[in-house]
């Protein structure tokens, strides 16, 4: 019984780190019809703001994988867009459908916020809160209990909220 419980346990974990393995060298293409919400970065690139437009889209749609993938677009296309790292860094980690992080969405996850916090001479104030904001929510190595981080993350995005309280 306690054998199948842990199975039943790890195929979630097994099929993450499948799906991250996927993650990291697919390229996405621009899809239309994702709704009309954009967020304007930092960026020189019409085309790194349209693929990191479109993967807000598919991380508030909970299709981190192509998310991921449209934020890695971007990145390909203006490697020193700090937010298109910081996409990444944030659609790697945890979340409601997986609160554990897979091992290969960490190490993405943790080298994409170094990234993004490479380029945060590139970023505009806001950009650069929320890249030390996303700081907060990772630890190398993971903690067995990620309250702490979570509840540090949330406590960073809290103040950012109020320092911009009308950007959404």
């Amino acid at each position: 019984m306690k054998a199948i419980t842990l199975i039943r346990r790890s195929l979630p974990l097994l099929a993450a780190i499948l799906a991250s393995a996927q993650i990291v060298s697919a390229k996405e293409p621009l899809f239309n019809g994702l709704g009309s919400y954009t967020y304007r970065i930092t960026t020189k690139s019409p085309e790194a703001q349209r693929y990191f437009n479109q993967g807000l889209a598919f991380y508030h749609g909970f299709n981190h994988g192509a998310a991921i993938r449209s934020f890695q677009q971007a990145a390909e296309l203006d490697p020193t867009c700090a937010m298109a790292h910081w996409g990444i860094a944030l659609a790697s980690g945890p979340h409601i459908n997986l609160p554990l992080v897979p091992p290969p969405a960490a190490e993405l996850a943790w080298k994409e916020l170094h990234l993004a916090q490479d380029n945060t001479q590139h970023a505009s104030p806001i950009e650069q809160n929320l890249i030390d904001a996303l700081s907060h929510r990772y630890a190398n190595p993971q903690p067995e209990d990620r309250a702490p981080l979570d509840q540090a993350y949330a406590d960073a995005m809290r103040k950012i909220w109020q320092s911009y309280p009308k950007d959404p």
